[in-house]
């Protein structure tokens, strides 16, 4: 079964989000432009070689994350 992925930031990039991911199936169209609204782009993830990462989190205002489909 397919499913949607949302990707923001550095995701965004097929060629880096395949090194993580391994192959990706394309769609048979080009990527959407999409709206995650209730989230904010945050960098709150810290890894154990104490590098920090970007995330997503819930927001109680109006924020906005762009990010494609």
């Amino acid at each position: 079964m397919d499913h949607w992925y949302f990707a923001y930031g550095s995701n965004m990039s097929r060629t880096q989000m395949a090194s993580r991911t391994g192959p990706i199936r394309e769609a048979n169209e080009a990527p959407r432009t999409a709206l995650l609204r209730g989230y904010r782009f945050g960098f709150t993830v810290r890894s154990t070689d104490n590098r920090i990462y970007a995330n997503v989190q819930p927001s109680e205002s109006d924020d906005v994350v762009h990010g494609v489909l």
